[in-house]
């Protein structure tokens, strides 16, 4: 439930970084003479590796809270 919870906003911040990017890849050439823009698979594959990240690293804090006993952790506070 946090991972598909905390996926959404990743997913849409991916997705809108990899439709810009393609959409305004070709105006840098305009910009700047020996720019090239990347590929669209590169641009995809560069999403897919942010979004993994970001699925591991909250599945291991999503794991460490799901082990924590919830009394003792306030008790604590």
């Amino acid at each position: 439930m946090i991972l598909r919870q905390c996926m959404g906003p990743v997913f849409a911040g991916v997705l809108a970084g990899v439709f810009g990017a393609a959409r305004l890849g070709p105006m840098l050439t305009y910009l700047m003479a020996s720019a090239q823009p990347a590929g669209v698979w590169m641009q995809a594959s560069a999403g897919i590796a942010i979004a993994t990240a970001t699925a591991c690293a909250i599945w291991a804090g999503a794991g460490r809270v799901m082990r924590m006993n919830p009394t003792e952790a306030l008790r604590v506070e």
